[in-house]
């Protein structure tokens, strides 16, 4: 094709509007979304673990309140369990993912530990006066 041919045919294709991407668009566009996910998985990540962490501590802390009503209606020197607080009247709901383990259960001595599923190697313990710490 002669010059004129070739003005011509590039007008063409401009007043069509060439459609699709180039391949450097495209490679640019595709590390654009590598660096992106490789921000975000790690993140995902420690995010899971915090909310682990809280679903565990909040399961300790609504086993402590759960145990203050429970001694309140049976005295301080009853024993108070997940078990004997898991109904209607306490309150208490345990998920299956977090295993619990009362040390002492009477109000003044009153310790637990407890240990989610999900996130095995963190285990959290309450004491008598509600403090949550990690073990």
């Amino acid at each position: 094709p002669n010059d004129w041919e070739k003005k011509m045919l590039s007008r063409i294709r401009k007043l069509l509007g060439e459609k699709g991407f180039t391949l450097m668009e495209f490679l640019i566009a595709i590390a654009i979304i590598g660096i992106l996910a490789a921000i975000a998985i790690p993140q995902r990540s420690a995010y899971k673990q915090r909310m682990f962490n809280k679903e565990t501590k909040n399961t300790l802390d609504n086993l402590f309140q759960s145990c203050k009503r429970y001694w309140k209606d049976n005295g301080a020197s009853s024993q108070c369990t997940s078990a004997a607080v898991s109904n209607q009247t306490y309150g208490f709901t345990k998920s299956t993912k977090i295993t619990i383990t009362e040390d002492d259960a009477t109000e003044s001595d009153f310790a637990a530990t407890a240990v989610n599923s999900e996130a095995p190697k963190v285990t959290y313990k309450i004491d008598s006066l509600g403090t949550i710490i990690k073990k």
